[in-house]
């Protein structure tokens, strides 16, 4: 069954894989649609009923077990709390550190009144599913966010990570990270997932200096009830 993420003006309908009806999502006024970068066939499918590509993600796995490689001592420089307290900064980091995130950046332009609004449905979502939050803090201020999915087999995705616009490339998110993955260990985790936009090259980076391995690849194509 096709997941929808209702927001205030519009709804979008996510096709998994293995969901092969494409025209499923005609109702609604954008439906994403995975598709293995392989699968000629199903990609042939996609764009014959009106799909555009949209991105290619990889999924990332690091084994938490593993004592990770990188410096704690210089690149640990904040505290880290975890909670599930949904607070305004939580939202207003996303928006301000998504700019060009194809996850809510839904048109072939970037619109960034259309991508706030899907962020504030998307972490609404996980506030429904009382997904806990690692926040990076100095003076009481968050720095940055890692939302964690506790997937109940020992694994966890992390749904959303993002540290404020004038942290970036400071490495402010290396402490951020490495912090979820210890106390993800401590909790008795065996692997964290993170699914990473192929254009998202600082992220990759930073999951690769993490201990990360690309476990798969997948396009999403995207359809778009009207035009832009």
């Amino acid at each position: 069954m096709m997941r929808t993420l209702k927001c205030e003006n519009f709804e979008i309908g996510y096709l998994e894989e293995k969901e092969e009806n494409c025209a499923d999502g005609r109702q609604l006024e954008f439906t994403i649609a995975k598709a293995d970068y392989l699968n000629t066939d199903r990609i042939k499918e996609l764009r014959t009923s009106g799909y555009r590509f949209h991105d290619r993600i990889l999924r990332a796995e690091i084994d938490v077990r593993k004592e990770l490689a990188l410096d704690q001592e210089r690149l640990i420089r904040f505290p880290v709390v975890v909670d599930s307290e949904y607070s305004d900064d939580i939202f207003k980091i996303a928006c301000e550190a998504y700019k060009t995130d194809r996850r809510f950046h839904l048109k072939e332009k970037y619109d960034q009144e259309l991508a706030d609004e899907v962020i504030r449905y998307y972490i609404n979502e996980c506030k429904k599913e009382n997904m806990e939050i690692v926040r990076c803090i100095k003076d009481d201020i968050t720095l940055g966010i890692i939302i964690l999915k506790d997937n109940g087999n020992g694994t966890a995705d992390n749904v959303l990570g993002a540290v404020r616009p004038n942290l970036q490339g400071k490495m402010a998110a290396y402490g951020l990270y490495m912090q979820t993955l210890m106390l993800m260990k401590e909790r008795g985790f065996v692997k964290y997932y993170g699914d990473i936009s192929s254009s998202n090259i600082a992220s990759l980076n930073l999951h690769i200096a993490l201990g990360a391995k690309m476990v798969a690849v997948s396009d999403e194509y995207i359809l778009q009830r009207g035009t832009d």
